[in-house]
């Protein structure tokens, strides 16, 4: 005979309110001029706010309230800057459930809590710059895909993901000289990002991929972009840069193939095969805790 189980839940509050305090510390952390999490050092003006030290170098009063500079740190946000992802982590992590048993039980196989699905990331604040071509759009991030659906429609992908933890797509290059080629990805439950590709005038081949959203957002993602055709095969891969990182910090990790090496691979139609992925980390299912007494 089984004897009767009483089992109390703890309340579980709402998924979007946990959201909602992650996206709340990282609006604090940022620094107003990048909108980027700053790094150690962290300077702050004499009435407290605070800038990283790239942008501190460039200006000589705060942005914020137009005050002076005088050499001091913010430690208290150089600590928060270190514990952020802890911080994220503890929120976001499945809750645990505890169980009071009374008398005897049936033996029960663990529970495990259902596969989460990973949601879009949650909107970031600021401006964020187009990079189809030479385009000088710069606008809140809820307004580019309005922007590319208007006015870069061609160079547009709108495609869908694997529960948003990967994405793929394969098509066929032109090996030809001074050209720009750029495309655009949206995908749902992962985000928007820009392939930047180009051959100069020698024959030698640049991919960049960047996303519009935060650095820290991005390094969620893993990007991956490959060159292939005769049996040869060229490749990079890493975590997307921000779409308004410094041109010279973004193109530092990207894709370079040399002129000679894409003419190997080039077919006799001149083409090569170009790879694009996308894939994000996938929470991992966590048992939930019994506690018998």
């Amino acid at each position: 005979m089984t004897a009767v189980m009483l089992i109390w839940k703890l309340e579980i509050q709402p998924k979007q309110l946990e959201n909602m305090w992650c996206a709340d510390l990282e609006d604090i952390l940022q620094c107003p001029v990048c909108f980027e999490r700053p790094q150690r050092p962290i300077y702050q003006c004499r009435d407290g706010h605070h800038i990283c030290s790239s942008c501190r170098m460039k200006l000589q009063v705060c942005p914020m309230c137009q005050g002076a500079y005088n050499g001091s740190r913010s430690f208290i946000a150089e600590h928060l800057a270190l514990k952020l992802d802890d911080i994220k982590s503890s929120l976001l992590q499945p809750p645990v459930e505890r169980q009071i048993v009374s008398n005897f039980t049936q033996t029960e196989e663990p529970e495990i809590a259902p596969e989460i699905k990973l949601s879009h990331p949650l909107a970031p604040k600021g401006k964020f710059p187009c990079r189809m071509g030479k385009c000088e759009f710069d606008d809140g991030h809820c307004r580019m895909l309005n922007h590319l659906r208007y006015c870069h429609k061609d160079r547009l992908c709108e495609s869908t993901s694997i529960d948003g933890k990967i994405y793929t797509r394969q098509w066929e290059m032109d090996h030809l000289s001074n050209i720009e080629f750029d495309l655009a990805f949206s995908i749902p439950e992962m985000g928007i990002f820009f392939l930047i590709t180009s051959i100069d005038s020698s024959g030698n081949f640049m991919g960049n991929v960047q996303m519009v959203h935060t650095n820290n957002v991005a390094k969620e993602f893993n990007c991956k972009l490959e060159m292939n055709g005769n049996h040869r095969t060229c490749s990079y891969e890493g975590f997307p840069r921000s779409c308004r990182t410094p041109a010279d910090v973004a193109f530092n990790n990207s894709l370079h193939i040399s002129s000679q090496d894409m003419r190997r691979m080039a077919d006799k139609r001149n083409k090569v095969t170009c790879i694009f992925t996308i894939t994000r980390e996938e929470k991992k299912n966590i048992p939930v805790e019994k506690n018998a007494k």
